[in-house]
């Protein structure tokens, strides 16, 4: 309140004499009371200004260490608090908010990444892998920018608590970073004029990408952090490890009792329990595929190109029959062609190549015989079968890059790197899976579930072969494998070999520093390495990795001699056992059920012994 303010009040009393009469004492008291009420008044003001004042220096204050607290999880702090600052003076953002903020900023930079990649035009001269990688860089970008528009319409439109739909956001947020780490790792292999730019845009996408996936793999600390009592969502959702919620979801289409290993009926029979080849009985494929004329392709790459998007109404499965027969071709079910379920006749159905990368020069991924892009995919009864042989090195059988796949009754046979589950929460079921030196591997999170693992003869250089490679790179990646009621044993043609110590065989070896992987009540063959382990050549990822056993049987389950990595965790606890299976691991209780309908593929929720 100003000085002249105060004139024209101390005025007014004066006035109160309206005929000017000379002050008198009530004149004067008068004076003394509006005096004593302009005190009063502007005390009043200056406590109430302070007040206001303090109020919002508390606000300030409890929204700034808000976002620290969101920021801890995060390996890139700077980034994460530069992204949030916008909602450091906002006293009404909640943990929801600063997690979509931090999605909403990692989108635009993956954004730009792609934009920058795209007008990257390589000159003609280059190498045609050039121009492959470039391409494939697109792609990735593109499926990582659909995940996180997928993450952000989520959040926005989700009608369930937040807590239920975490894992779901995870497990997209994950494939988000691993897409950006394989266009990387094939983009780095291109000429340096082609590459430079893209790496650089780079940067920051992958920092606030990997800032999200941190921030939502740890909101239920940053909740408690934050002390907020009352919010939508359940902390056991949030727990992978310790759910009491899914501890207590035992119960799944499951086979009636268990039976040890020598009982049970040979998987090379692809008879599943109480179903046939094909999808259910009333349902018809949409396309036969027959090498004999008598379908109407003679190819599934034909048939696979009629797909039709979207499905039309109603229908939730496009079907395609494969008649018994050798299909020399490379098949890729892409992106946008969703829910598609092959099923062929066993042993008699048989997709072939021989692409690989020592004879293609081709990356990896790009060698696979079979690939399964978009989500829903299921395979019933087929044959996925890479011939490079042990010389073509890394070449892939069947690659699932497929969100909710299912691959059941199926053998899967090549040599290295047979079967690369990609991306995304997979389930196999009763599969025969051969191959040498990593050949499970991939970045998803795959179940593996009452199946056969075969280890077949290297080439003559190779004496260490490894079975499972799993590619987490980051600790909060949600993602891994898990072997649960599968018999590892040898092929006829290694049985003698190994029982002259010529070669050394591993379960696994940690590829990434978050290599994940589990394998429980399971049949483990005595030619296994007492170790079980081996170290991944010139890393130290022994020292980050995760490895479980849980209750495994057979001659190569003793545990007394296994690699003494604080990493490694012969578990006896079923609790401590529980986040691996298929319940909680992947999630699988709802959209398992859903799959079963369609495919007839059973599986365990939990233990087969409890």
């Amino acid at each position: 309140m100003s000085f002249s303010k105060y004139i024209i009040i101390t005025v007014s009393c004066v006035m109160a004499n309206k005929n000017g009469l000379l002050l008198s004492s009530v004149a004067l008291i008068l004076l003394v009371g509006c005096a004593l009420g302009i005190i009063a008044a502007m005390h009043f003001k200056n406590v109430e200004e302070k007040d206001d004042n303090d109020g919002e220096t508390t606000t300030t204050t409890s929204s700034v260490k808000a976002v620290t607290v969101v920021c801890q999880p995060t390996q890139y702090k700077d980034a994460c608090k530069r992204t949030l600052a916008p909602l450091a003076n906002d006293s009404k953002a909640t943990p929801k908010d600063y997690l979509l903020a931090s999605i909403r900023s990692a989108k635009l930079e993956v954004n730009k990444v792609l934009q920058a990649a795209s007008n990257k035009k390589p000159d003609h001269d280059i190498p045609p892998q050039d121009h492959a990688r470039i391409d494939e860089c697109r792609k990735l970008l593109s499926f990582a920018i659909q995940d996180l528009e997928s993450t952000i319409i989520t959040m926005e439109t989700m009608n369930r608590t937040l807590g239920e739909h975490i894992r779901d956001l995870r497990n997209w947020l994950t494939a988000v970073y691993s897409f950006q780490s394989q266009c990387k790792a094939a983009i780095k292999k291109s000429d340096d004029k082609y590459k430079s730019l893209i790496l650089e845009f780079m940067l920051n996408s992958t920092q606030l990408c990997d800032n999200a996936l941190a921030i939502a793999s740890g909101f239920s600390e940053i909740i408690k952090e934050l002390n907020i009592e009352q919010f939508t969502f359940s902390l056991d959702d949030l727990n992978l490890q310790h759910s009491r919620r899914l501890l207590q979801s035992q119960d799944g289409i499951s086979d009636p009792t268990w039976s040890p290993a020598g009982d049970r009926r040979p998987l090379s029979s692809f008879q599943g329990p109480g179903s046939g080849p094909g999808p259910r009985p009333d349902t018809k494929p949409d396309i036969v595929v027959a090498k004999d004329g008598s379908g109407r392709f003679m190819t599934i790459g034909e048939a696979i190109a009629t797909y039709q998007t979207p499905l039309p109404p109603g229908k939730q499965m496009y079907i395609i029959y494969v008649k018994a027969g050798e299909y020399n071709e490379q098949v890729v079910i892409q992106r946008h062609q969703e829910n598609v379920f092959i099923y062929g006749d066993g042993d008699g159905t048989i997709v072939t190549c021989d692409k690989s990368v020592i004879k293609d020069k081709l990356e990896t991924p790009y060698t696979a015989t079979f690939a399964a892009e978009g989500k829903g995919f299921m395979a019933k009864s087929m044959t996925f079968r890479n011939t490079a042989g042990p010389e073509g090195e890394q070449a892939v059988a069947l690659r699932v890059q497929s969100e909710g796949a299912v691959i059941y009754l199926c053998k899967i046979e090549g040599y290295q790197d047979t079967l690369l589950y990609q991306n995304y929460r997979q389930f196999y079921r009763e599969c025969v899976i051969t191959g040498t030196v990593d050949f499970i591997f991939g970045e998803g999170s795959a179940v593996i579930q009452n199946s056969e693992i075969v280890v077949r003869k290297p080439k003559k250089s190779q004496n260490n072969l490894v079975i499972v490679a799993d590619g987490n790179e980051k600790p909060y990646q949600i993602g891994g494998l898990v072997l649960h009621n599968c018999t590892v044993r040898l092929d006829k043609d290694m049985e003698m070999e190994v029982g002259e110590g010529k070669y050394n065989i591993y379960l696994g070896r940690p590829w990434m520093p978050s290599s994940t992987s589990a394998i429980m009540e399971s049949d483990l063959g005595g030619f296994l390495k007492p170790e079980g382990y081996v170290p991944w050549p010139q890393a130290e990822n022994e020292k980050t990795c995760r490895f479980f056993e849980y209750n495994n049987r057979g001659a190569g389950a003793t545990s007394d001699n296994r690699v003494k990595w604080t990493t490694l965790s012969i578990l006896k606890d079923p609790a401590q056992a529980q986040p691996y299976t298929v319940a909680t691991f992947i999630d699988g209780k709802q959209w398992l059920q859903q799959q079963h309908s369609s495919i007839g593929a059973p599986f365990y929720l939990g233990f087969i012994q409890s």
